[in-house]
């Protein structure tokens, strides 16, 4: 038996090409170009391109579910245009020309910049690995910390005021932006066989506490600047292929912009997301994956998955079809008597 929690991304892959494989209601390769909302007759009206034609498809309905996900982050510091600069979002697609480069430079701390760090070792490259983090840290899974995932937990934070959620979600980075602990302890171990194999003098490549600060074009190169974060020292390096797995962020999509009005926005201008994920003072509008500054870090959790879609489910039926777990963990999130009966 594998004992492995964990699964993989091609048996998660697996999943859902089974799990929609089932479904009838699914509709793929269609574009949502517009949304806009009929007052008359009370309802939304979608519209779509069919790709790759490129005709029109029209929807109609009274609520609406936005769950189109994040996009890649690209830091102001890189123009992503420029040859070698590739995302971990689209590594495999590039796979085969990294096989051939002469440096590979990956930037990033979290769980997408260790597989590919791993994997580029596997395959018997030197990649070097560059992270503003103050070193490369585990995810925690420790049984009290996975606690935190949880409903009670959510409604705990949603109540805290704007600031400190801001000041919370910094501190919280080991729940969710760290690397496997079984994958760190791979690396490490791959490292050290790799140097007592090797008959020269043992050489660093992978440096924390270094922020990007600008990436130039040089001949066939890339020239990296960097700043250490807390010697003040900044410093070069070339490298043919820049891997930035520098994670996701949400935009607003172009479709909402006729539907501005209708949605509630914080005073940064951000979804004011309501409890059970509304964000239009009728509650016809829900969002998923956009609420990280007002649900916290459990936000992008695919496990919470089944749970929000019980709340907007409740909220739309308008009445609690769905049951929802309560007072689950053993800690009081917000001290002795609160949230709990």
């Amino acid at each position: 038996m594998r004992e492995e929690y964990f699964p993989l991304r091609s048996e998660y892959n697996d999943y859902c090409n089974w799990v929609a494989g089932q479904l009838t209601n699914l509709r793929f390769h269609l574009r949502c170009m517009d949304i806009v909302y009929n007052t008359a007759k009370g309802y939304y009206v979608v519209y779509c391109m069919k790709l790759p034609f490129g005709h029109s498809v029209i929807f109609k309905c009274k609520r609406l579910v936005i769950g189109i996900g994040t996009a890649p982050y690209i830091p102001s510091s890189v123009d992503k245009d420029l040859k070698g600069v590739i995302h971990s979002g689209q590594y495999k697609y590039h796979k085969a020309a990294l096989l051939d480069s002469q440096r590979i430079t990956i930037i990033g701390s979290g769980q997408s910049a260790a597989e590919i760090f791993d994997d580029l070792l596997d395959d018997g490259k030197r990649p070097f690995w560059f992270t503003r983090s103050p070193r490369f840290f585990p995810m925690d899974y420790s049984k009290f910390a996975l606690e935190m995932t949880s409903p009670d937990y959510i409604r705990h934070f949603y109540h805290l005021d704007g600031s400190t959620k801001e000041r919370v979600l910094k501190e919280q980075s080991a729940l969710y932006k760290g690397i496997n602990q079984e994958l760190v302890s791979s690396i490490y171990d791959k490292l050290y066989e790799r140097d007592l194999d090797s008959a020269t003098v043992k050489q660093p490549y992978l440096f924390p506490n270094c922020a990007l600060t600008q990436v130039n074009k040089a001949d066939n190169w890339l020239n990296c600047q960097f700043v250490h974060q807390e010697t003040g020292r900044t410093f070069d390096h070339k490298t043919m292929h820049l891997i930035l797995a520098t994670g996701y962020r949400y935009n607003t999509p172009r479709f909402l912009h006729p539907l501005m009005n209708r949605i509630q926005w914080t005073s940064n201008g951000r979804f004011d997301v309501a409890a059970d994920y509304h964000i239009d003072r009728d509650a016809t509008i829900f969002v998923q994956n956009a609420e990280m500054h007002t649900h916290g870090y459990n936000t992008p959790d695919l496990g919470m998955g089944p749970y929000r879609n019980a709340v907007i489910l409740n909220t739309i039926l308008g009445r609690a079809h769905f049951s929802i777990e309560e007072n689950v963990p053993f800690q009081g999130f917000a001290g002795p008597g609160v949230g709990m009966s």
